[in-house]
Formats: structure tokens, sequence, C-alpha cells
């Protein structure tokens, strides 16, 4: 099975929590220094082919299918569509708002056609307040299974935003644009999260 290059920061609190209870069962005297590995210059780049990532969507249940198709045209993390209240959907106008977000601010997203209608799909299902039945772990595991059943062994849930904010970008919309919706405030990190396929500059050439 292949495994993904990028460093997962559970295995190294693991270690260390080891390391202290060697220390409380008298096997060491102090905790090692265990520096957390630099993750400079691996920013992921990993993108499912269109027909890949269809063939996900097409696999999955009815609910994940349009968990999937949200994370994607809007670009939002997990952590922000888990939070969502029914309160916060405005389908007329088709925006929604994310309260406090990672960078500790409201941004209101606007939703494309498909968004649109995944959301109405996920308002009907609910069955509380919130606009997700299940919690953001829960999605993860979800999707993990989902990806191997399809054979997308190094593809995670948060690469649905990479592909969601490069995707903006192949639509035409400039930096700042694409800002406004994923939430970067930082622009260096938000070039790191593209990843164009130059095929699809072709047609503004």
């Amino acid at each position: 099975m292949p495994v993904s290059p990028v460093y997962d920061e559970e295995p190294l609190a693991l270690v260390r929590r080891a390391l202290k209870k060697s220390i409380e069962w008298g096997y060491l005297d102090s905790v090692p220094y265990v520096a957390s590995p630099s993750l400079k210059g691996q920013a992921r780049s990993r993108r499912l082919t269109r027909e890949q990532l269809n063939k996900l969507i097409e696999s999955a249940d009815g609910y994940m299918c349009h968990v999937i198709v949200i994370l994607v045209e809007t670009a939002m993390r997990r952590g922000e569509l888990a939070k969502i209240k029914l309160s916060d959907i405005d389908l007329n106008n088709r925006l929604i708002t994310l309260r406090d977000t990672k960078n500790g601010t409201d941004r209101v997203v606007p939703l494309s056609n498909k968004a649109v209608i995944s959301v109405k799909y996920l308002v009907e299902a609910a069955e509380s307040d919130l606009l997700l039945n299940y919690k953001k772990d829960f999605l993860t595991r979800h999707f993990k299974k989902l990806c191997e059943s399809a054979g997308f062994y190094d593809f995670r849930l948060h690469d649905l935003r990479h592909e969601g904010v490069t995707a903006l970008f192949e639509k035409g919309l400039n930096m700042v644009e694409v800002s406004v919706i994923s939430g970067h405030k930082d622009l260096a990190m938000l070039k790191r999260y593209t990843h164009i396929n130059p095929k699809t500059l072709l047609d503004r050439l």
C-alpha cells in the first residue's frame, strides 16, 4: 500500500508520551528532545484527475457525495463545514457564513450552482440546528475508507480544499478573489495550495 510522504504530528505525540512514561517507570531520567520534521518545501501537490474525482463522488453514498461536492466547490475546511448552522445559510442569495474560522474571523462564502444543490440536500437531511449530522472526525474516517475502496491511498479529506482552491483559479478568479472565498490571509500560503494543471490554461492562451 502506498504511503503518503507527508509527516503526521500524531506519531510524534505518541513517541513523546511514550518517553514520558519511560521516566515514570524509571527507564529514563529525562525526555530527549524530539524535533518535529520541517515541512519546508514539502507542500502537497496531490490532485485527482477529473475522472478520478468523478469516480470518487459516484462511489460515495448520497450523503458523502454532497459533502465532497461542497468541500470542492467552496474550498472550505472540514471543521468549517462541521460548524455551519442552518441559520448561517442563505440559499436565496447563495451564501453561507462561516463563523469563528481558523483565522479567528467570520467569512461569507458564495455558493456555485453545484454547491447549492448539495447544500439543499444536507439541509433537508439535517437532524439538528447544524447542517451536518456527523462530526468532522467521522467525515475523515469515512472519506479515508471511501478513497481506499476507490484505490486512492494517498488522498486525504483536506486535499479537497487544495482541489477547491485550484479549481477557483482555473475558473479565472484572481488571487484576491480566491482568498476571499478560501479565507487565506497569507497569499504566499495560498499559492502553495494551488496546483493548476497546465492543460486547463490552453483555452486562455
